[in-house]
């Protein structure tokens, strides 16, 4: 696993350390040493041409042929103010 490095909201305990790996059981292995002493969260990331990869085409764009989708259709998200 490769840290990246290390940055820190200045006046609170937020902190930023994002890493690179092949091997999730080494982030694990970091969260089991650091775990007693902070509170940590994981949030992995891929970079962009993989997510789009994985997510397939977009809801409602088919390739000629090809079957329609069975996923459900996600109505437009509205913002709304209360």
């Amino acid at each position: 696993m490769r840290i990246l490095g290390h940055w820190h909201a200045p006046g609170s305990a937020t902190g930023f350390a994002p890493c690179e790996t092949d091997d999730l059981s080494l982030v694990a292995a970091r969260l089991a040493e650091w775990g007693n002493l902070l509170e940590l969260n994981v949030i992995p990331v891929i970079e962009d041409e993989a997510t789009g990869a994985a997510a397939g085409p977009p809801r409602g764009v088919r390739a000629a042929g090809a079957p329609p989708d069975p996923r459900p259709q996600v109505p437009p998200i509205r913002h709304m103010v209360e």
